[in-house]
């Protein structure tokens, strides 16, 4: 059978055996008719094959993981129908009481975009559901699961989740309704035509589109309230989009029906690169030909990319005092405003002085004033102290809460293990406390509270914001005003969920007869209507996903938002008068000698060195670290920066070594102000996909320069720099099971052809986004804005949360002291990998209470996780920090304490009541696959959820297993384990699809063509 014929019918499989586990559950009177179909349509399709007989009893043996060129069809196939199956029963427990429209198999008609070719259709709960199955790369993930992860090297092991490619992009910015978001839709029609690269996503995505709007004009939308867009895989995460409709919205939909359709079409017999490969296994001829073009095609490729190379190109910058004298006129007309209640948000580029200028302004008001400044960054926290300190007045009073504890035993024993008791004290309600207490001592005509926005949040027990309501009091709102500056809000997941929380604040202060003004910076916010639709579109779902968003651009915006007059205003610019843009396509032979490939472009590029400093922005600690050693041991000084050591500022500043290393925790907050040696040197290392994370950091990080009038008078030199990495294990084997071809050359070959196809689009991508945030684009102009995961927590303290920062804050102090001091950087790595290795998480599987279904994830709320402590490790430790205390104190007294904590008040097992996904293909893995004593083991990412929630344990690279021990003891379910809650449905689903990077060329080329008409 071809491998084209059989993946099509695997995912018949999937789909067949998905609705077989849906009817026993919510239809159970039609599900042996229609199983009794199925069967007899496999025995049709898989006439000659024995093995396919037998999953039509669902009576075998453990599939058992090992697998080869012999038994793989029968392992994908029967693991396959057993992901079906299962999901298809979690997901009717999650929809008992649905109406199903259209379930049947086999019975399509060839018109294109009628909804009775969809898959699934029902509606629960007044809403329409829409489904389409996709297999999504389902082979290879399984051989990758099951040759992998009974090895033993940590490094060999898979991760978990499964996840697929591409690049979220919001096309749709704050539509909530259907009608709206086929507007913004049919707007990128031409983009979409135009790809030449079509992902399965993508394809799904227009697909189901096409279904919905069919159903609508032919159905009718009485009774209805709402339409969900759903594409469901067999292990990657599903994407869920869902729109508001209106009783009579039907007649509107017949005006997009045709475009949709159109859409669709153009897209739905286009396919992947890999499509080139699919059947050509057994023709050496088409093999020696596909081998002739792909070198053709990689010849020209690479002289493209040379001429990038050739020749630097100056960007078009805007004078950041353009921004800076936009940021003075702003707070100037915002002070005179006579509105009580009111809330400014300013977008302007880094380096334009918003907080500075308005902590200025609220310095020369007459009165008394109340201010609480938060920010995302201790090292933001730490200037701005700093900077009201350095004032030296007495009628200024300083604020900064410290953690505190109600006691120092922080856990009790439950008979079985010891469970937490306490939580540290809210830093809110530190800070309301202390400014109470001030204006009792009515000495000072400024309080100001210096707190993190990380400390707004849900508990278990309340929102940590309503400790702001004890200000509303009869003397203070009648004595002061208050201001609230939240300063780069988009720094933290709850940026957005702290402006709700504020503007909820202020809205009770003005019912009470208070003033009160909140203050909203940040410039990755970019563009005012977009912060007007972010705003919209939070409050609806609580959730923004890791998305590039397509969006107007305008310079002005005022609106309401619940009685509180918002003025949004943006300018753009760059603090220094020349930039120049080099590009990189760096040519790295070996894995190890990507750190000397790196440190030889930089010597050969790094000019005017006793006068000039360079930064090299690098997301791998442990490259950095091989960089300081490399450039050190060239004569080149080094200073790694970190933001867990109040140290790195002061080494910037007053420093003078040659080269500046840091990742994205540097790239808020400090400013790279050294007038005597002047960053004039930025290299940028961007290796892969995830731009939509990446970017938000790269456009601060270019901006780091500036402080000082040398720094900001001379040229600056960027180097975006993208390393062509050595032909990857794991992407070879993907190639080799979705294509089935044996000739490694005609792979690696394809491999080589579409690394070098990506890099020229991302290094695209990556320069017209960083230029559109280096000059203010004309008004209503389309732009495309890198927004960062924004999302509601509801946080659960535990051990786990504690430790991932005390290990990331040792890890920071032993990048800076590893070249100072080797011996104590060493004990320290020692005290960081002895934390990793004493410490052991069990969840017990077989609890089965509160359990939720979003595909493919069983979300179990408030289960146990175990938590056993090495106390042989823990004196080691001890001992270890008593030599280590001084220096490590110095970096960070907080952590430092919360390390020592750690160690005192840890119990050997404790219990953590936590909320953790087990995925279905772990329970299908425990359940049939594994047999007694076998296990499979997996590495924690750190995200989960197309929202991006935080894994406990996924910076960590934890470890999760499946095991079948001997003798009746309990089962063990991989898991993902959760330190937060959140709004699940938005941030598992999340609402957007994933795009090929060649969609955002196009848009882009688009938004050219639109600024030239």
């Amino acid at each position: 059978m071809e491998k084209r014929e059989f993946s099509s019918n695997l995912g018949y499989v999937f789909e067949g055996a998905f609705k077989v586990g849906l009817l026993e559950v919510v239809k159970p009177e039609r599900a042996k008719d229609f199983e009794k179909a199925f069967k007899e349509s496999i025995l049709e399709i898989f006439k000659p094959e024995e093995y396919y007989r037998e999953i039509l009893e669902r009576d075998w043996e453990r599939i058992g993981t090992y697998i080869d060129d012999q038994n793989k069809y029968e392992k994908y196939l029967k693991t396959i129908y057993l992901l079906g199956y299962n999901a298809g029963k979690f997901y009717g427990e999650t929809y008992k009481d649905m109406k199903l429209i259209k379930y049947s198999l086999g019975d399509e008609s060839w018109t294109a975009g009628t909804w009775k070719n969809a898959d699934l259709i029902f509606i629960h709960d007044q809403t329409l559901y829409v489904v389409d199955f996709k297999l999504s790369n389902a082979e290879f993930w399984i051989t990758q699961y099951f040759s992998k992860a009974t090895r033993t090297e940590k490094k060999d092991l898979p991760y978990m989740p499964a996840v697929n490619f591409g690049v979220p992009v919001n096309i749709s910015v704050g539509e909530l309704s259907f009608v709206n978001f086929l507007e913004r839709y049919i707007r990128v029609q031409k983009a979409l035509e135009n790809l030449q690269e079509v992902l399965v996503e993508l394809k799904g995505f227009t697909q189901v589109i096409s279904y919905a709007v069919d159903y609508l004009c032919e159905e009718g939308d009485k009774g209805l309230r709402e339409v969900c867009l759903e594409l469901i895989y067999p292990l990657p995460e599903s994407y869920r989009a869902r729109f508001y409709i209106n009783e009579g919205d039907s007649q509107l939909f017949l005006k997009y029906r045709e475009k949709v359709v159109d859409i669709y079409k153009s897209v739905r017999d286009k396919e992947g690169k890999m499509s080139d490969l699919i059947g050509v296994h057994d023709s050496q001829v088409r093999i020696k030909r596909l081998k002739q073009e792909f070198k053709s095609e990689i010849e020209k490729l690479e002289m493209e990319l040379n001429g990038l190379e050739g020749k630097p190109v100056k960007l078009t910058v805007q004078d950041i005092s353009v921004a800076r004298d936009d940021v003075e006129k702003a707070l100037q007309e915002f002070n005179i405003n006579n509105e009580p209640a009111r809330c400014l948000i300013l977008l302007h580029s880094a380096g334009s002085g918003k907080t500075t200028k308005a902590r200025q302004k609220i310095l020369e008001q007459e009165g008394k004033h109340i201010v609480i400044y938060m920010a995302s960054r201790l090292i933001l926290l730490d200037r701005e102290k700093e900077a009201l300190e350095g004032l030296r007045r007495p009628d200024v009073r300083v604020i900064y809460p410290r953690d505190r504890r109600v006691n120092n035993r922080e856990v009790i024993h439950t008979g079985r293990a010891f469970a937490q008791r306490r939580e540290r004290v809210s830093k809110i309600w530190q800070a309301v406390e202390s400014i109470k207490e001030s204006v009792e001592e009515n000495k000072y005509k400024w309080i100001w509270a210096l707190i993190t926005t990380q400390s707004v949040l849900e508990s278990e027990y309340n929102e940590t914001s309503d400790y702001l309501k004890e200000l509303i009091t009869y003397r203070i709102l009648k004595e002061y005003t208050l201001h609230i500056i939240v300063d780069e809000f988009l720094g933290y997941r709850n940026g957005l969920y702290t402006i709700v929380k504020l503007l909820e604040f202020a809205k009770q202060v003005k019912e009470q007869g208070g003033r009160i003004f909140i203050y909203l910076f940040d410039a990755n916010g970019y563009s005012p209507d977009l912060m007007k639709k972010l705003l919209q579109e939070y409050r609806e779902y609580g959730v923004i996903p890791d998305s590039l968003v397509l969006c107007d651009y305008v310079e002005e915006v005022n609106f309401n938002y619940d009685g509180i007059p918002i003025k949004a205003r943006a300018k753009h610019g760059y603090p220094s008068k020349e930039l120049m843009l080099y590009k990189k396509f760096l040519k790295v032979e070996k894995e190890e000698d990507l750190s000397r490939t790196i440190k030889e472009y930089v010597l050969s590029t790094f000019k005017d060195r006793d006068k000039s400093t360079a930064f090299l922005y690098i997301q791998d600690k442990d490259l950095i670290v091989e960089l300081s050693r490399s450039f050190e041991e060239e004569g080149l000084s080094t200073i790694i920066v970190t933001a867990s050591s109040r140290k790195s500022q002061e080494e910037i500043n007053q420093g003078s070594s040659h080269i500046i290393l840091g990742t994205s925790s540097v790239s808020r907050g400090i400013d790279f102000s050294r007038p005597n040696k002047p960053v004039d040197y930025i290299y940028i290392f961007v290796f892969d996909w995830g731009i939509e994370q990446n970017l938000v950091e790269v456009i601060q990080a270019i901006s780091r320069a500036r402080g000082d009038a040398k720094t900001e008078s001379r040229p600056k030199h960027l180097h975006l720099v993208f390393p062509l990495m050595p032909l990857q294990e794991h992407v070879l084997e993907n190639i080799k099971t979705l294509s089935e071809i044996d000739d490694i050359g005609l792979i690696e070959s394809f491999y080589k052809l579409e690394t070098l196809r990506q890099k020229k689009l991302l290094s695209e991508v990556t320069q017209k986004i960083i230029e559109s945030f280096l000059i203010s684009p004309s008004d209503f102009k389309k732009v495309l804005v890198p927004i960062p995961a924004q999302h509601k927590t509801v946080y659960k303290s535990n051990r786990i949360v504690q430790l991932e920062s005390i290990i990331t804050f040792l890890d920071d102090i032993y990048l800076m002291e590893l070249r100072r001091n080797k011996d104590k950087a060493l004990r320290i790595k020692k005290i960081q990998e002895m934390l990793y290795e004493s410490i052991i998480l069990n969840a017990r599987s077989k609890e089965r209470e509160n359990i939720f279904y979003y595909h493919p994830y069983v979300l179990i709320r408030d289960g146990e996780l175990y938590l056993s402590f090495d106390n042989e490790k823990r004196h080691e430790i001890t001992k270890l920090l008593e030599d280590l205390w001084s220096l490590l104190k110095s970096h960070n007294e907080e952590r430092s304490e919360d390390l020592k904590r750690f160690l005192t008040e840890t119990a050997s097992i404790e219990i953590h009541r936590i909320s953790y996904l087990i995925p279905v293909y772990s329970i299908v893995f425990t359940d049939n696959v594994l047999k007694q004593n076998e296990f499979m083991r997996f590495r924690l990412r750190k995200r989960v959820g197309r929202g991006g929630a935080n894994v406990l344990g996924g910076g960590l690279e934890f470890l999760t297993r499946c095991f079948v021990p001997e003798g009746g003891s309990p089962k063990e379910y991989a898991i993902v384990p959760l330190g937060e809650d959140y709004p699940y449905v938005e941030v598992l689903s999340g609402r957007f699809a994933k795009f090929p990077i060649e969609f955002i060329i196009k848009l882009l080329e688009e938004v050219n063509e639109q600024s030239v008409a």
